[in-house]
């Protein structure tokens, strides 16, 4: 694989595009195989080809500010500025990951490594200091501008950022606010006492309602960022465990539709109840049945082929990350056998060396990739997907 690949971060993306009323989408080109400019030196500490576990921690620790405090998990070491609550959420949802993806791999039939060292985990609180430190140790890549976090395979460290910092967030907090003000403003400069009873309750009761909607609100903002938190935890120690584990063994081998897939498989807006490619992710089937019945899914042939990200626009972002948890969460659903001998086949040596042809062995496995496409979509137009939410 090429070695600019290896060094490509796998992201979790924030993307608020509609699913519907949009013309269909091509497929992503793949990106041109020239290796670009990797970062060598942050602040002047250098920047090793590639670390991982103890190396990693240390590496992180002396990238980042004095600031970030150094917690213990199961599996990880998390680095961070965040609160104690964030931090307390982070820690279920990594522990459970890895349970969540050790029961997959067994009913795989694949034997789990476990890790011989601590992984990292790196948590900014807030957005621009995730910026910059990841395009000091990525390099500049517009992609970030979409990312809730990503594993990089350099580092082996997974880094993310406070979802409650984000600019649609900052935005209704502060337009909440300025409600609020309005609202003490209008109390501070009204007196009820000076009002005839009725008018008084009238304004009493609009007061009291106009409180509540700005206290739904911050709770709901409060719940969104929640679930999101524990759903980026999970998606990217998800990429960390395939690719620094070594449980599969030629997992650069994998395109990235599959590691996106997997990624997307697990999500989960609560790590406390049991996740993964069986259980469905509700936030991810309703855009999923949306590309479905607007016809604007990826031709198979082409989505398999795909190996990058292509194009950073949002749009097509969305059709590739939301396609990749449609195939393999359905390949899971009513492919079980076939879908544990394809991911072995790929992490076997490539016969003639170099790189494995992934459509070939997609269909070695899957059987003609038409006919395959034709059954996957008779099958989710009967709204399985849906049923299991019900």
């Amino acid at each position: 694989m090429p070695f600019w690949i290896c060094q490509t971060a796998f992201l979790a993306l924030v993307l608020m595009t509609s699913a519907s009323g949009q013309p269909p989408l091509k497929a992503p080109p793949t990106p041109t195989p020239e290796r670009p400019s990797l970062p060598m030196e942050m602040d002047g500490i250098p920047l090793p080809p590639w670390c991982c576990g103890t190396d990693s921690i240390e590496l992180a620790q002396k990238l980042l500010p004095k600031r970030f405090k150094r917690h213990m998990n199961f599996r990880h070491v998390i680095l961070t500025d965040a609160s104690w609550d964030s931090l307390i959420q982070i820690r279920t949802a990594l522990r459970r990951a890895w349970g969540e993806y050790r029961s997959l791999a067994r009913r795989l039939g694949v034997v789990l490594m476990k890790p011989d060292e601590k992984l990292a985990c790196i948590v900014f609180n807030d957005r621009q200091d995730f910026l910059e430190f990841s395009r000091k140790t990525l390099g500049e890549s517009a992609m970030l501008e979409h990312a809730g976090g990503y594993f990089s395979p350099r580092f082996n460290w997974i880094v993310f950022y406070e979802p409650e910092h984000q600019q649609m967030i900052d935005y209704e907090h502060q337009r909440l606010d300025e409600y609020q003000r309005h609202i003490d403003d209008s109390r501070r400069n009204t007196s009820l006492d000076d009002l005839d009873p009725e008018t008084a309750e009238r304004i009493a009761e609009t007061w009291q309602t106009q409180q509540d909607f700005i206290d739904e609100s911050r709770k709901q903002i409060s719940t969104w960022a929640e679930n999101r938190r524990t759903r980026i935890a999970v998606h990217e120690a998800i990429h960390q465990f395939t690719s620094a584990c070594g449980n599969w063994e030629d997992k650069d081998s994998w395109p990235s539709w599959l590691h996106e897939g997997m990624a997307t498989s697990f999500e989960t807006s609560d790590a406390t109840l049991g996740f993964g490619p069986d259980k469905l992710a509700i936030h991810r089937d309703i855009p999923f049945n949306g590309l479905v019945n607007s016809d604007q899914l990826i031709p198979l042939r082409e989505f398999v082929n795909i190996d990058g990200y292509g194009d950073v626009d949002s749009g097509a972002l969305h059709v590739f990350y939301t396609q990749s948890y449609g195939l393999i969460t359905w390949l899971y659903e009513y492919r079980t056998p076939q879908l544990a001998s394809f991911l072995k086949h790929l992490s076997t040596e490539p016969e003639l060396g170099g790189k494995h042809d992934v459509e070939a062995v997609f269909e070695k496995h899957f059987g003609n990739i038409e006919k395959l496409q034709k059954r996957w979509m008779k099958i989710e137009r009967t709204d399985w997907r849906s049923k299991r939410h019900d």
